[in-house]
């Protein structure tokens, strides 16, 4: 997600990946006026590699800088192997690929290309979410030479200030108006482009959220309820030695923040623990990806106060009702 524009195919392949547009266009695209330089993407979602289908992701030169590309080595030296990869001597690989298919740095890579077999060492392990099953990252040159194909996913613009946003977009839309299939996003919407499909994913958060604090709410209710309803003879005491409503709302009261801190100390733990297991372990086995873990303080801290108001509000009926108690009956009773 570079760059300040984006041509693409309008079409995608039922997800996020647009289909290949011929590369044919990029003279015309780097010809319009306030155009510094222009980058190209291809990606292969489902490259046969041994018996799994990882991700080919081939990336034009101004990507493969240590600027650009540096921040995401985990293994390997950016200034040593991104030369190598811009001249089709080496590639590098995604930390899942290296863990699910047993690939380490500087292990020889053995492809299978229309163009016969490629035999390439890993100059780096890097970070990269392109498929669950790894990824494998080349320069383009070498992706169009072996693979035979001059196609790429997408085209990213970089303009000079001297031009405004809205006009720079006008003269790209203008450069390729005779190809109905292509669209042109600055780079804000094409991030809002793919952030709408995570929105849409999560969709369902919002509501499963909800859920909990109905059960929370009935939860907190019903063990209350219970709680002085098997205590009428205590309160009914309480009562008889002078306790008036407000010392038995306060106890009830009392009795229920003990509960409520309790049950969101054990959640928070208990969710941070889950979360670390699934983040370290589960994704990255049973999905494939590997992923860093980032604890969400403000979203916990926001759950744990609208949780704790729900469950204080559950309490309120309970607590008056043991101010209602009848004091002889409930004597009489027990």
């Amino acid at each position: 997600m570079d760059g300040d524009f984006s041509v693409s195919s309008r079409h995608t392949r039922g997800g996020w990946l647009e289909e290949p547009i011929d590369s044919a266009i990029l003279p015309r695209v780097e010809a319009v006026p306030g155009v510094d330089r222009v980058e190209t993407l291809r990606l292969v979602s489902g490259y046969h590699y041994g018996a799994a289908r990882v991700g080919l992701l081939a990336l034009s030169d101004g990507f493969f800088t240590v600027d650009h590309y540096g921040p995401w080595f985990v293994e390997g030296r950016a200034s040593d192997a991104l030369p190598a990869v811009r001249k089709g001597d080496a590639v590098l690989v995604s930390e899942n690929f290296s863990r699910l298919h047993g690939v380490e740095f500087g292990q020889q890579l053995v492809m299978n290309t229309p163009e016969g077999e490629l035999d390439l060492p890993v100059a780096g392990i890097v970070v990269d979410y392109t498929s669950d099953q790894g990824a494998i990252v080349l320069a383009s040159r070498l992706y169009t030479a072996q693979w035979r194909d001059p196609t790429v996913n997408r085209l990213h613009v970089y303009t000079s200030s001297s031009r405004e946003p809205a006009a720079m977009r006008a003269a790209l839309v203008h450069a390729v108006r005779d190809r109905e299939d292509l669209k042109v996003l600055s780079l804000s919407s094409l991030l809002e482009y793919h952030s709408s499909h995570v929105r849409r994913a999560f969709a369902l958060a919002g509501s499963l959220e909800l859920l909990m604090l109905i059960v929370t709410f009935a939860g907190i209710v019903d063990v209350l309820a219970s709680s002085v309803n098997d205590r009428r003879r205590e309160f009914a005491l309480l009562s008889v030695v002078g306790a008036d409503s407000r010392l038995l709302t306060r106890s009830v009261m009392a009795e229920s923040a003990v509960l409520i801190s309790t049950g969101i100390c054990l959640g928070i733990f208990g969710g941070a623990v889950s979360a670390w297991m699934w983040v370290e372990f589960h994704w990255t086995w049973l999905l494939g990806w590997i992923l860093e873990l980032h604890f969400p303080w403000q979203s916990t801290a926001r759950a744990a106060l609208l949780a704790a108001v729900v469950a204080t509000l559950a309490t309120w009926g309970p607590a008056r009702a043991a101010t209602r108690v009848d004091t002889m009956e409930a004597l009489r009773s027990d």
